[in-house]
């Protein structure tokens, strides 16, 4: 194993036990690990095509491929989706499924068509408000099933109907050859749970390798445990868990850390930042109280700097990120963290008229190219070149077709009558490759600016390597924020804390450090402020030599900095 490691990387990459823990502060390099993990089974004498890594996204999937290299041979390495999505394309038909016109919906379309169930079954009115049930219920019921939770739902009478809309969505996306993001892994599990595929991938992957469990969620628990691997190689951080809201369970990866029958290593070292960011970031999680009794141990040659502002109004922000570039910072070093969207929204007001001066790139929210009509209408001709039954994707490029609300009428009764799809009753050669896309566009609809939409599109197939249309769908279906930063370069990265997990940034600014808005109102009202706590934690720690954190104007005036500004001791 040709890998440098210090002391407590080498013991964790060649642990002799079956089962590892891997507990790993901010800035350990518990990638290098995991690579070195990798090699030294390889050395072992283990074939690659008998190991998987799995990890949390695919921006630190394909990290792990680039640091691997050619001799990742026919391993896997991949998100659980990914891995899920791979099962399914393989062993789906057993269940029903038709692997090569596969759809997956994202959430917006997959909520589009639980309401629509919701409203056949009587359980909301057709103007769309709750009658029966409550949209809180409908989700809580929702997040049980795919994340393997259990819901707090007491009334059986209302159980009992939801779990009979749950089962009418299923099959109704069933019937089109369509999952979601979520009903992958459950997909996955139940394919697992046949003796066909269970014992063909329990030969194929003895030994797993898992990134950052501590975000895992039971269903993605499950299908590991499934696999019932020869070797398992764990590696997360209690105190960098943010996920819970979405069903992961850090708890978990605490009582795997602790249990005999797991050798518990620790990377303690952190090599991104110094004292002065280790320090506060230390005191401030050391208020949560299920947790492994760990400290970061800043050993960068960097002591690095702190600086908190108090007061601060979003142009004072701007003045600070300027301030930072004509002191010669690149704006590429500098990242804007917060809690929440609506805190960039704000910022990025001031910010828009001074692009010259500060060039930035906004991270997610609402004006992100993924979320743009352009992108979503590109997206459907790609989608329907997959899977002519789709009619999420038709819709989504009834516009550009300028098919109106009266031929859409027409057309649905026609498919209707003639029991075919409405992209066959619509009787029009569409195009099928993101190449013909862009040039039908540029005659069918020339004053739709749809460039930005596919410059995206094919830096995405560029850095995943993908030239095929069905690959390219399942892989937008599947996209994170994280994939927004590709081939970003010269700009200020403004982003919130939730999508800046894994990542470094010589400068960070953590705003909206107010009372009100970090920990969140809500938070504190439903007790997650440990969760609050480790977000924040997370965002100190991406900073490797300068770290800002900034209280001031909140969303309804002004309000007292955080707590947790007074938890980290400073």
């Amino acid at each position: 194993m040709s890998y440098k490691l210090d002391t407590y990387q080498h013991a964790a990459a060649t642990a002799p036990e079956p089962w590892v823990a891997v507990s790993a502060c901010p800035g350990a390099g518990k990638s290098s690990t995991l690579v070195a993990r990798f090699l030294w089974l390889l050395d072992q004498g283990i074939p690659a095509s008998e190991i998987c890594c799995i990890t949390f996204t695919r921006y630190a999937a394909n990290e792990l491929k680039n640091r691997i290299g050619s001799r990742a041979g026919l391993s896997s390495v991949g998100t659980y989706h990914n891995f899920a999505l791979n099962i399914v394309k393989r062993y789906g038909e057993l269940r029903g499924w038709q692997a090569d016109w596969l759809t997956i919906l994202d959430e917006d379309e997959a909520e589009l068509d639980e309401r629509e169930v919701l409203k056949d079954m009587g359980l909301m009115t057709k103007k769309g408000k709750w009658g029966k049930v409550k949209a809180y219920e409908w989700r809580a019921f929702k997040e049980s099933k795919l994340t393997g939770m259990e819901h707090k739902i007491v009334n059986p009478v209302i159980v009992e109907k939801l779990e009979l809309a749950w089962k009418s969505f299923v099959k109704r996306l069933k019937a089109e050859n369509c999952l979601t993001f979520g009903l992958i892994i459950l997909e996955a599990i139940e394919l697992m749970k046949l003796e066909e595929v269970s014992g063909v991938m329990r030969k194929e992957f003895r030994h797993c390798l898992v990134d950052e469990v501590q975000d895992t969620n039971l269903s993605c628990y499950r299908l590991i445990w499934l696999l019932e691997p020869t070797t398992l190689f764990l590696v997360g951080d209690m105190d960098q868990s943010i996920y819970e809201w979405n069903g992961a369970v850090p708890r978990l990866f605490y009582e795997l850390c602790i249990t005999p029958e797991t050798a518990l290593y620790e990377l303690p070292n952190s090599y991104r930042f110094g004292i002065n960011i280790a320090t506060p970031a230390n005191a401030l999680i050391s208020h949560n109280t299920e947790r492994l009794d760990t400290a970061i141990q800043a050993i960068a040659s960097n002591k690095g700097s702190l600086n908190v502002v108090m007061g601060a109004q979003y142009e004072d922000i701007a003045q600070t990120i300027l301030g930072e570039i004509e002191g010669g910072r690149k704006p590429e070093d500098i990242a804007v963290l917060a809690r929440k969207h609506r805190t960039l929204d704000h910022l990025e007001q001031v910010l828009r008229p001074m692009r010259n001066q500060i060039p930035y790139k906004r991270i997610g929210g609402e004006a992100a190219i993924p979320n743009t009509g352009e992108f979503r209408t590109i997206k459907g001709y790609l989608r329907l070149a997959v899977n002519e039954a789709d009619r999420r994707a038709f819709m989504a490029i009834s516009a550009a077709e300028h098919i109106f609300t009266d031929n859409l009428y027409m057309l649905r009764q026609k498919s209707l009558a003639d029991r075919t799809t409405l992209k066959i009753a619509y009787d029009k050669p569409l195009p099928e490759t993101v190449d013909e896309v862009q040039g039908y566009l540029q005659h069918q609809d020339p004053n739709t600016d749809y460039k930005p939409a596919f410059n995206y599109l094919k830096t995405v197939m560029f850095y995943e390597g993908v030239s095929e249309t069905q690959d390219l769908v399942h892989l937008l279906a599947m996209q994170s924020m994280q994939d927004q930063m590709r081939g970003e370069k010269k700009e200020v990265l403004l982003q919130t804390v939730h999508s800046s997990k894994g990542l470094g940034f010589p400068v960070v600014m953590l705003i909206g450090m107010n009372s009100k808005d970090f920990p969140s109102k809500r938070s504190v009202n439903d007790g997650k402020i440990s969760e609050e706590r480790r977000l924040a934690y997370v965002g100190m720690t991406r900073a490797e030599e300068t770290l800002y954190m900034i209280s001031g104007t909140g969303e309804k005036g002004a309000y007292e900095q955080s707590q947790f500004i007074k938890e980290a001791g400073i």
